[in-house]
């Protein structure tokens, strides 16, 4: 059931890409910088696409660029810099909310949070938490989102 799921994912965002940016074969590829915030199988559909092909079939010139945080990652967007993004939603809603409504989303892959806390063997459950310290990757990035909410649904904090 998974490659299923996962081909339908990427032929959308494919066909996606092709009704915006593609060309008839008859011309010349259109160059398409497209960005990532995060190495993680949530984001990885483009880099598969690329690498299976797909985008050469459609005749899109096609970059994948690793940009390290969304908030970065919008401000490419923003600029001009790059004109698709796959990033976690905290930049691109932080900026929405500051003023900057240029974004169009086309599109969301997941609807739930994946996160994963890796901790040593003794922490069994959220609660196990308690009085500890959590590490994230960056302050407002989308794992320090879901550590918060993790803390907050587990009464981590009182």
């Amino acid at each position: 059931m998974f490659p299923d799921l996962a081909m339908r994912r990427l032929n959308v965002i494919v066909i996606a890409l092709v009704a915006v940016f593609g060309q008839s074969s008859s011309h010349g590829a259109d160059k398409l910088i497209g960005l990532h915030s995060a190495p993680a199988v949530s984001q990885s559909l483009p880099w598969i696409a690329r690498e299976a092909g797909v985008f050469r079939k459609y005749n899109l010139d096609f970059d994948l660029v690793y940009i390290q945080a969304a908030a970065a990652a919008a401000a490419a967007l923003i600029s001009g810099d790059a004109e698709v993004g796959l990033t976690g939603g905290i930049g691109i809603v932080r900026a929405y909310l500051q003023g900057i409504q240029d974004f169009v989303f086309i599109g969301a892959n997941k609807n739930i949070l994946t996160h994963s806390i890796v901790a040593r063997p003794e922490i069994k459950r959220p609660q196990d938490l308690k009085g500890k310290r959590l590490g994230v990757f960056r302050f407002g990035s989308n794992n320090h989102y879901s550590a918060l909410q993790t803390a907050d649904r587990s009464s981590l904090f009182g």
